[in-house]
């Protein structure tokens, strides 16, 4: 009686593995856009989900892992089930039934006819489950990895009281401009919902997709994971299925990004050389005046020598800080533009999103309706300074302002490939926002970067020793770090708890050769 019970087609929802049903999804996958995916509701019988949903709740241990594509609550791979001792197999007793109803040849024959993937393997389980509580996130990016051929997510939202899109955490789907050249905007948010299966086809340069932000105190329940290509001695196994594909990390190194904004044109910089009385008069108009001094400069550089970075806070003087401050101010208590249609010159969007997304002024942005000021650092005196501080002759740069948005803006983890002088003002005069549990912070770390990982799970939070600094968004902190070759650094997600934009001037200069 138990077997029958526990039985595959049990397991499902009436109907859900009937031929006609997949011939229906099937014609449903192959018409749905931007690729290929298809939304099954409801698909396991749903007292077997409450289940193992009330297991979820009762008896797994989740860890936080916040890295600089994701923030979730995550288990370990439930491939291993099989490996627990019989108390702890009892405890997660519904979860086995699900994952091998999952993984069953039932239903993988009913993911090939809606698909026609071809044979998907039965010995590679590679399923997770994940919490997104308030804040919790997951950037674009493709799936793409090894032999993964189609990527799912099981909704275990509240069954009872369902699950609203104003609460976050949809599936979002983005089209691409070109292949591995993801859009600015998703064109489809699928939200959860209880007993709802998503699926789509894992297809290099094009599959991608993001969690959007959960912004309520709820939790999103979901299994989720991948089947994959067969793997060796399975039937239909294929070597050119195996490792053959370009991932969303390696994608980054990519240097055909032809369409990537912002673009980097470097700028001449003024010989080093002794600052005179002119120079100070102009520096005077916006620095600090301890920095400038004869005595402060000595003191930062000595300081920068030993640590390769300054921290300068209250770095504008009091009447440029005042005035950037009411400008800033006053551009929050407009409208934000969140969609890259919205967005007018002299703004623009930063692109690729599975690379960056932010807003952004260019170099020679001026007037009276800049928002930042950009000039500063186009000054000769400035420039001299730079050197002074810093020890190093500088042959050009790069500047940006910035503005990231809350729920919305960030930039992933990227290494350069030659050793760069960076220096960041940040202007966020919001409180909120210097809060780093709603992101928004500047990480360089110790880069160790895997070709062959997937870039939603290359870096995790066992890897906190190797933050070499972490900087909170801030009102008027300017900041000075000499970047070696292969460090990573990255500005994190904005959440919406943040409450209002980081702005900010990054530019990076560009050490003369020896």
């Amino acid at each position: 009686m138990g077997e029958k019970k526990s039985s595959v087609a049990d397991r499902f929802a009436p109907h859900a593995l009937d031929v006609e049903e997949s011939k229906r999804l099937s014609a449903i996958y192959h018409a749905n856009g931007p690729y290929n995916h298809v939304v099954i509701r409801p698909l396991i019988d749903d007292t077997l989900l409450r289940n193992v949903r009330k297991e979820i709740m009762e008896n797994i241990h989740f860890t936080e892992k916040v890295t600089d594509i994701y923030r979730i609550w995550q288990t370990g791979d439930l491939a291993n089930l099989d490996g627990l001792d019989a108390k702890e197999q009892k405890m997660l007793h519904y979860l086995h039934e699900l994952r091998d109803a999952l993984y069953s040849e039932e239903f993988r024959a009913h993911v090939q006819r809606i698909t026609g993937c071809g044979p998907l393997s039965a010995s590679k389980k590679d399923l997770a489950v994940n919490v997104y509580t308030r804040g919790c996130h997951l950037m674009n990016h493709d799936d793409v990895i090894g032999s993964r051929c189609i990527s799912y997510i099981l909704y275990l939202v509240e069954p009872d009281e369902g699950w609203k899109p104003e609460y976050g955490g949809a599936l979002r789907l983005f089209p691409t401009l070109e292949p591995s050249f993801p859009a600015a905007d998703y064109c489809l948010s699928i939200p959860p919902q209880w007993n709802q299966l998503s699926f789509f086809r894992v297809k290099p340069g094009h599959s991608f997709h993001d969690v959007e932000e959960v912004f309520v105190d709820k939790p999103r329940i979901s299994v989720s994971g991948w089947f994959h290509y067969p793997q060796p001695g399975e039937p239909g196994y294929d070597p050119m299925q195996q490792d053959s594909t370009i991932s969303t990390l390696q994608s980054l190194s990519m240097k055909r990004m032809d369409l990537e904004l912002p673009k980097s044109v470097p700028h001449t910089v003024a010989r080093p050389a002794p600052l005179s009385e002119k120079d100070l008069a102009v520096l005077k108009k916006y620095i600090n005046p301890l920095y400038i001094s004869e005595d402060g400069i000595e003191t930062l550089s000595k300081q920068f020598f030993k640590d390769s970075a300054i921290v300068l806070v209250n770095f504008l003087n009091d009447d440029a800080a005042e005035a950037v401050r009411r400008r800033v101010v006053e551009a929050e208590s407009q409208p934000t533009p969140m969609n890259s249609s919205e967005v007018s010159y002299p703004w623009q969007t930063a692109i690729p999103p599975h690379k960056h997304r932010y807003l952004y002024v260019d170099h020679d942005e001026s007037g009276p309706e800049a928002i930042l000021p950009m000039e500063l650092q186009r000054l000769p005196a400035f420039q001299r300074w730079i050197q002074r501080v810093s020890g190093l002759a500088v042959r050009s740069f790069t500047q940006w302002g910035r503005r990231f948005r809350p729920s919305s803006d960030f930039t992933l983890a990227t290494s350069n490939d030659n050793p760069v002088l960076e220096s960041n003002l940040c202007l966020s005069p919001g409180t909120r926002i210097a809060d780093t549990n709603n992101g928004a912070y500047d990480v360089y770390m110790l880069g160790d970067e895997d070709p062959d990982e997937d870039a939603a799970v290359y870096k995790g939070s066992e890897q906190e020793d190797s933050i070499l600094l972490s900087l909170p968004a801030s009102w008027n902190v300017f900041s000075l770090v000499y970047r070696d070759e292969g460090v990573l650094q990255f500005i994190k997600y904005v959440s919406r708890d943040a409450g209002s934009s980081r702005w900010d001037i990054f530019a990076q200069w560009n050490p003369a050769n020896e």
